[in-house]
Formats: structure tokens, sequence, C-alpha cells
């Protein structure tokens, strides 16, 4: 830029412009320059304002920007905080001057992409200062290009907002020049953006203080509405003294002092304990930051209450007390003493004779009532007559009670009985100046003055009434409670004697029923499968043991093979056995035989952190059973003690033979039949069971495991199972140290079996037969036919059904037997035999297959010429049956 100055001047009488000129250029670029400077001083002076005399964080912001754009000189000014989420977007939240929109549609944040690599994004990444100085001309501020033209837009500056170490914001200002941020005026704003980040950094602790003092306050407030206004029991005490600091309405309530009086009070006078146990129990409240006494409480009209006293220390006014919560807990008690009768009512029901429990109940219900009198009369149909009268034992203490029992008497009209039966209610009588028993108690029974008698009611007649007399003070609603339970409870647990199974037990064990079958025909299915496997592998081994010069080392490894895919078989007939219904069928066994057959599968069961030992009794334990029935009993047995082991325990299993004579049958034995037995008893160290359970361990469906971890059907299995046998089931447990169930069979005098050392194998003989072989698992297929055609047998092979129905059509010579699978795609193998015997009537037939028979011939018989061979099986063993069922004399 020039300055140029001129005047007119004459010479020789012509005018001339004669002027001067002087470049400014670099003047006025540096006053441009310091009036930027003036207005960015003068911002940041004004924003310094701002920050001393604004407590609204919003407020301050917006004002920042207003500074900013009206004294800065700036085209636009906005603060945006940054989201600390997966978008990582930075949000606007103040702005000023010509933004016509722009912030509403840009996309900026601080992720490390496109719309986080501007100067926005980069000043939050990386907490320092970014600027565009050309924003026509810098790549790097492409998504906005467009936009922040339009607008005027022609550099930026923008400063991140940090607290500390951590950038939560940035102030981003726009210059209508470009290159308009010089190194004075970056400093100034960068001095800006500090001071405006430590005003927001201040304001914020100042209204989290606030807040948090409200927060206390309001928390004061709120424990001193619940403290009074709570129905909980409260009182605060102080610690060292154990007197009551303050008591809520709820605690006046039930003490019946009034909380002035409580206020007074010290623990002392409330707590029927010694003040010896009440300071040791103080110390141990300050000691735990929660506590939980039970204890019994006085309360102002002299009764006493079991209570529950759960307390933790807090501080007020910089002292610590003891902020104590209590609950009644007499009702529980009195239930707890109930369910406790009502269980050992349970265990003596069935040795015990009626008038026993009886005896029983009424001396718990004098206990309960603080009663001496207890009585518990049966009321016959005609509801007038005491068919039957039962005594406590203290009122008929030393009283010749041979008149007494089990007379009949006629209730009157004029006796609180009779309000009783006829009423079908129950009656309490304080009144001590007229009894209302002297003429239906019995002479020689003490008088009867205060009375509570209630009736046993079930339907619309009473069946029986139980009273109580002669307590000290007057009978109330709570002892009437007491008794009209404990009445139905020993009512119900006579009638439970003679109850069948509810229609709703019924449904469960339907249900139940199905889901076993269910199991047994998943089970089936793998067993298919896996005696296919079995049966590969045992033909090989076969053929590979038939070849000649086999050397030792290699020979016995073969054989161990073939011992261990039998010993694989059996435990698949055990797993079936086990899992699918089977028909019983009582075999003569040894039991020490059966268990060791049995140990593999029970350990791999229980697994290897419970060691399972195993104590066989040295003479041969014969007894009549089902096999299938003794793995059901080991399983159902061994899993209940593992499932009773947490972590590393034992299992003991052991047999053993004992005599029961006649007084043993009648008094110590489980068995109520003389005669020996052979044991079988499973020991735990487990937690045991405990004694509110023993009546029902051997219920259907009452298990003590979680939900989905128990069906409650494995010891009434069990149970079942013995009572089928003639045997008998006893058991032992206690708590926290383990169970012993023994299992009592009959012992059986035995047989002489067949010497089972090992005989030469019988020679297998060579044919010359057709054979139509028919096996959808190729390998099978495969070794059948090998093995056939190897010992001179004309094999025609099919895979499948249709296949060996096309092959009989088009064969013209003679098929001598058909040997097929009995389970594959298509067709069965029993609806092929009956196919191909329309054609070829004399076709005998060998069925195969990993099923056992009953699954595939459940409504027919093994007729003759339907054989049966179990997969796997030896192929030295199917040769032999083919021989024989080919070679056989028919009749």
């Amino acid at each position: 830029m020039r300055l140029i100055t001129g005047r007119r001047v004459m010479i020789d009488g012509n005018y001339f412009l004669v002027g001067m000129g002087m470049d400014i250029t670099d003047r006025q670029l540096l006053d441009e320059e310091l009036n930027r400077l003036t207005r960015a001083l003068q911002a940041t002076n004004s924003c310094n304002q701002a920050l001393i005399h604004t407590d609204d964080e919003m407020e301050l912001i917006q004002k920042i920007c207003n500074i900013i754009v009206e004294t800065g000189g700036y085209r636009m000014a906005w603060v945006g905080y940054a989201e600390q989420d997966t978008t990582k977007r930075i949000r606007p939240v103040a702005q000023a001057g010509f933004e016509q929109g722009y912030l509403e549609h840009a996309i900026i944040s601080w992720a490390d992409d496109q719309y986080g690599w501007g100067p926005v994004g980069t000043a939050v990444r990386t907490g320092k200062p970014c600027s565009t100085l050309n924003i026509q001309e810098d790549p790097q501020f492409e998504p906005w290009r467009i936009e922040a033209i339009r607008r005027g837009y022609a550099s930026l500056r923008s400063l991140p907002l940090k607290n500390g170490d951590k950038v939560f914001g940035a102030l981003t200002i726009y210059s209508e020049i470009a290159h308009a941020f010089n190194a004075k005026e970056a400093a100034l704003l960068s001095s800006l953006a500090d001071n405006l980040a430590y005003g927001i950094t201040m304001l914020r602790s100042r209204v989290a203080q606030e807040e948090a003092e409200n927060l206390l306050k309001q928390s004061e407030e709120r424990f001193r509405k619940l403290f009074e206004r709570h129905s909980a029991i409260k009182i605060l005490v102080d610690p060292d003294t154990g007197n009551i600091i303050d008591a809520n309405h709820a605690a006046a309530e039930f003490y019946g002092w009034s909380i002035e009086e409580l206020r007074q009070m010290s623990l002392q006078q409330i707590n029927s304990i010694s003040p010896q146990l009440i300071n040791s129990n103080l110390k141990k409240s300050r000691l735990s930051e929660q506590n939980r006494f039970s204890f019994r409480h006085s309360r102002a009209d002299g009764s006493i209450r079991d209570v529950e006293v759960f307390s933790n220390t807090i501080e007020l006014e910089d002292k610590e007390f003891l902020y104590v919560i209590i609950h009644d807990i007499t009702e529980r008690k009195r239930y707890e003493s109930l369910i406790a009768f009502r269980i050992r009512l349970l265990e003596i029901a069935e040795n015990n004779s009626m008038e026993q429990m009886l005896n029983i109940t009424l001396d718990e219900a004098e206990k309960m009532t603080e009663s001496s009198v207890g009585f518990f009369h049966f009321v016959a149909d005609d509801q007038r007559t005491i068919s039957m009268q039962t005594w406590s034992s203290r009122s008929i203490k030393g009283v010749d009670k041979g008149d007494a029992i089990g007379v009949h008497l006629q209730v009157q009209e004029d006796e609180i009985w009779s309000d009783v039966i006829m009423g079908r209610r129950s009656v309490i009588d304080n009144d001590e100046s007229q009894p209302h028993y002297h003429r239906v108690i019995p002479d020689g029974y003490r008088e009867v003055k205060r009375t509570l008698v209630v009736p046993v009611i079930r339907g619309n007649k009473v069946l029986a009434i139980v009273g109580v007399g002669n307590k000290s003070g007057s009978y109330d609603g709570d002892d009437l409670i007491q008794l009209e339970s404990l009445a139905d409870t020993a009512w119900d647990i006579v009638a439970r004697k003679r109850s069948e199974l509810s229609e709703q037990d019924a449904r469960e064990a339907l249900i139940q029923s199905q889901k076993m079958e269910l199991i047994g025909q998943l089970a089936g299915g793998i067993a298919h499968d896996f005696n296919n496997m079995l049966g590969v592998i045992i033909g090989n081994v076969e053929i590979a043991m038939d070849r000649h010069a086999i050397e030792e080392p290699l020979l016995r490894n073969l054989k161990d093979i073939l011992n261990a895919t039998e010993r694989s078989a059996d435990l698949m007939r055990q797993l079936l056995a086990f899992a699918r219904k089977l028909p019983v069928m009582p075999i003569v066994l040894d039991l020490n035989t059966m268990i060791e057959k049995m140990l593999t599968i029970l350990r791999r069961l229980i697994g290897e952190n419970i060691a399972i030992a195993w104590i066989p009794d040295s003479h041969a334990l014969f007894v009549q059973v089902d096999p299938s029935q003794i793995d059901q009993i080991l399983i159902n047995l061994c899993v209940n003690a593992r499932d009773a082991i947490d972590g590393i325990g034992n299992i003991t299993i052991k047999t053993g033979i004992v005599s029961v004579d006649q007084t043993d049958s009648i008094t110590s034995s489980p068995c109520s039949r003389p005669g020996e037995y052979v044991t079988l008893s499973v020991t735990d160290d487990g937690c045991g069971i405990k004694k509110e359970y023993f009546l029902h361990i051997f219920e259907p469906f009452f298990t003590t495991k979680g939900h989905g971890k128990g069906t409650g059907l494995g010891l009434s299995t069990v149970y079942g199972i013995v009572k089928q046998n003639n045997g008998c089931i006893d058991f032992q447990s206690e708590q926290n140290k383990g169970s012993t169930f023994t299992i009592y069979l009959p012992r059986h005098k035995g047989y002489s079996g067949p010497d089972e050392s090992e005989q030469p194998e019988p020679s297998i003989k060579y044919g010359k037969e057709t054979i139509l072989l028919v096996e959808d698992e190729p390998d099978i297929l495969h070794l059948c036919e090998r093995m056939l055609v190897q010992y001179g047998y004309k094999v025609l092979s099919a895979s499948k059904p249709i296949e060996a129905i096309q092959i009989s059509e088009k064969y013209s010579g003679s098929i001598d037997l058909l040997l097929t699978d009995v389970v594959m795609p298509g067709m069965n193998g029993s609806d092929l035999s009956n196919r191909l015997q329309l054609t070829r009537p004399s076709l005998k037939t060998l069925f195969m297959s990993g099923y056992t028979a009953d699954v595939f011939l459940s409504c027919q018989e093994l007729h003759a010429g339907v054989h049966f061979i179990q997969k796997p099986f030896f192929f030295k063993s199917l040769i032999s049956s083919v021989y024989s069922i080919l070679n056989q004399v028919e009749h």
C-alpha cells in the first residue's frame, strides 16, 4: 500500500501536478496486528472479570463466547465438551457470533478418524492448542470446509480445556482472516482458555460441595424422619453408659413407656440379662460395624418378649452412638418351637400310640402357655359325647386314672365345653370365682379354674377339643393362637398316617416318569452308535489277532484293546439298565462281584476330588435281585453322598452279613422279618442331614438340593427297590459329620454255577450257505462280509433295506439267512424280514443291533426262525450264531 500527496504548480505558464508517494503497507499490517492484540487483550480482561463475577457454569461459558466475538472482534466462538462414550463426540454447549447452524450440522469428534483429525478433535485428543491457518487449503479441514467458507471463516484456533491433565472440552475461535493468529495473540488466547478451564473447574467444585452439603442436610433430615416415623422399633444408645439417648414412636408403643420416659432409662432396665453381660455386649458392638444379638426384653406391663437386636455405630455431633433396631421375634420363636415339636411328633409317630402322641402334645401345650393342666378329648359323631379322654402327664400324676381314661361323658348345655362344640369356636374363661369343670373332671383330678379350650374342626364337625388350665395369670390371644396351632399340628400328623398321595403328587410322578422315559430313549440312541463303533474296533482287532507270527508284545496290546472294548460294552449296558425302565428280572448274583463291576463308572461319576473306598465282605454274598437295580441303588446313594460333600471328601462302600433273630426284628433291627441279610452300606463325610428332614427323605419329590439340582426321586427309588426285594433300609446322619445308608437284602443260599475259568474256545465250523447281509454302517458291513466270506459263506451285501429287497428279487438262487441291522433309515429290520419272507417263506433271520431286543420287539416274541445278537459282538460269536441257526433241527 502506498500513501501519495501532491499539489498543482505553474511552470512557464503551464500547470503541473507535483506529487510524492510513500509505501506504508508494513505499517498498516502492524497497526492491524496491534489492533487485534489490543482486542484480544481487552477480551482476556473482560473474560477474567466474567470469571470473577459469574457463579453459573453455563452462564460463564456463554459470556466468554460473547466477549470473544464482541470485544475480540472474531467471527465466531464456541465451547464444546468431550463426550466420554464410544462416539467420542464433542458436544457444543455455548456459542456466539456468525454461526448460522454450522455447529448443529457439523460432526465433530475427538476420535482418531476424519471427524477427529480437525483442529478441535486434535486439541481435545492431544491436550495441546491446534490451529487451521487457512481453511481453504488445510486438508485436515475437508469435512467442514464448504460450510465454513459459506459463513466467512478463514482460519481458526482450538484451545483445550483441562482439569489437571484431563481434557474435558475445547474453546474454538474462528477468524474471517487467514493466518489470523500470531504467536502473541495465540498466547493471550491460550491464557484465556486456561483461565476459563480453571473457572469451570472451580464452579464445578463449588457446586459439588454445595450439593454434598445439601445431601448431608437432607440425609440427616431423612434419618431423623426415618428414625422417628419408621414402624421398626429404634433406639439410640450411648455405648459408654448403656443409656438410651433417643427412641422413636414405635419403641414407645412396643415397650409401653413414652419417648421421654425411655430417654431417662438404660438398657439394664429393659434387658433381662445381667449388667455385666450388657457391658460386654456394648464393647462388642463398638468393635464391629454390625452386630446381631438375641435378648428377652421387659415391657411396661410386665410382659417379656423375645427380641432380635441389630446395631451399628453412627457418628452424631462428633460422638459415636449405637443405632439399634429391635425386632419382636416372639411369634417367630413360638413358630420355631411349634416346628420343632412337629418334627419331634413325626419322629415318634411310627413307633408310638395315638395316646402317647397326644400326651406329648399336651405336655408341650402346658409348656407353651405356662399351664399346669392339659387335656385332649375326642368328640363323637353325635357332637354330644366325649368319646375318649387324654390328659397331660402332670394332670394325671399321682392319680388312679383307671376310671378316667376312655369313659364316655355327655356334654351338658351349661358347660363351657358345650360352647366350644356347639358354637365351633375357641373359648377363654379367666373367671376364677365360677369354675365350669366341677362335673366333668373325674374324681381325683385337680380342680380347673382358668381355662382355654379350642376345637379341632374338619368339614362341618368338631372332631376333638383341646384345652389347658390353671395358668398363674390370665389367658390371652397369644395363648389362643399357640394352642390352636398345636392342636391342628397334632391332628394333622395323626391324619397323615392314613393319608394317600395327593392328586398333585400323582401328576408330578407322571411328569417325572415321562422325563425318565425320554432320557431312556436318548441313552438308547447313544448306545446304538457307540456299540457300532465298538463293533468296528472288536472286528479289526480279531482280524489282526488271527494273523500268524504276531510277536508277543503286539499280541498283548491287541488283547488289552479287546478287553477294554468289552468293558466299554459292559458300561454301556449298565447305562441302558439305569436310564431305561426295563422289566425286572431277578437272578441270583454275588453282590461283591456286582459292586466291583460298578466301581469304574462310580469313580467317573463321583469325580477325582472324592475318594471311594471299597471294603467287601470275605464271604460270598448271594442275593436274588435284578442286576440293574443294584446299579440304581449304588448310583443313587453315591450321587447323594457326592452332593453332600463340599470339596474333597471320602465315600466308603462296604458289604457284610447280619443275622436278625425274633427279638431283634421287634426291637433294635430295622428288618421286621428274622433271617440272614446281606448288607450294603454307603458312608460319606459330608454335611449330614438335618433332623427335621429325617421323616421326609424317602418321600417322592422331597429334596434338600437347590432348584434344578435334584428331582427328589433318588432315595424314594432306592426305598422302592429295597422293599420290592423284601429288604429294608436304615440310615444314620449327623450334621457336619456325614451320613450312612445301609441296605438289607435277604441272603440267598446261592448255587453251584459253572466253572468260570477260561475254557478252550470251541472250534468254528465253515459254511457254504448264502447270506443276505444288510447294515447301514459301512465299517460294520465290510467287517461282517469279510468274516463271513472267510468262513466259506456266500454273502450278498446291501447298505439299505430297499437295496436288499432289490437283490432278493433279482437273485435266482436260494437265500438261507437274512443278517440285518434293526434300526436303519427307510425301513427297520423287522419290517424288512417280514417283507422278504413273503417271497422266501423259509428265510431265517438273525437281527443285530446296538439297542436291546425289547426296543424293536416290544409287540412280538422272538419266535422260531427269528434270532438276535447284541452289538458289539465278537465276530467269532457271530460266526457261531450263524452256523447254529443254519444247522439247527427244524421241528
